[in-house]
């Protein structure tokens, strides 16, 4: 391979390691009995009524589905009262978070996210160049927001990326009231 083929800052991301595969691990430890949790799996499996949507949709896959999602995204609209505008679709979070990264970061831009959490927030970001300030959660799993908000304070990110939905409405409400 040439060396050059493969840029630097991908080059030098670290391995990323998405877990092992329910297969391996029942292989692994003996058992038909376990519950994957740790890539949000659904130990359950999928709801009847979704499995029955990808049925009746089958017939359509030789075409393109609508790129833009307007009829979900007006579903969604009318379900949740934000805007169909402002709804964004996508083939999950990864997907999601890429595309934000791709289309938003620059080289030397700062990005915020929590820690623990998925390690792809920061590789995605360290992907385009951008760099990353992790703030933690304490010992009995509690999360500052002071340290957020001096984290933020020190240098706006232009990305601030959470994986736990009511900390970051936590977050949010803090920062819109103290005027940040």
């Amino acid at each position: 391979m040439k060396p050059d083929l493969i840029r630097p800052e991908i080059a030098t991301l670290p391995t990323y390691n998405a877990g092992l595969a329910l297969e391996r691990l029942r292989a692994r430890y003996g058992t038909d009995y376990l519950a994957k949790l740790d890539s949000n799996e659904n130990p359950v499996g999928p709801c009847p009524g979704a499995v029955e949507a990808i049925r009746a949709a089958a017939a359509g896959m030789a075409r393109y589905p609508d790129a833009g999602n307007a009829s979900l995204r007006e579903d969604l609209a009318a379900a949740t009262g934000a805007p169909a505008d402002r709804i964004i679709v996508g083939n999950g979070s990864v997907g999601l978070i890429g595309a934000l990264f791709r289309t938003v970061l620059r080289p030397g831009d700062h990005v915020v996210t929590i820690y623990p959490s998925s390690g792809l927030h920061e590789f995605g970001a360290q992907a385009c160049r951008a760099h990353v300030t992790k703030v933690p959660f304490g010992p009995d799993w509690s999360f500052s927001l002071d340290r957020l908000a001096r984290v933020m304070a020190d240098e706006a990110p232009r990305v601030l990326v959470f994986s736990s939905p009511r900390l970051v409405m936590r977050a949010l409400r803090t920062c819109i009231r103290s005027g940040r």
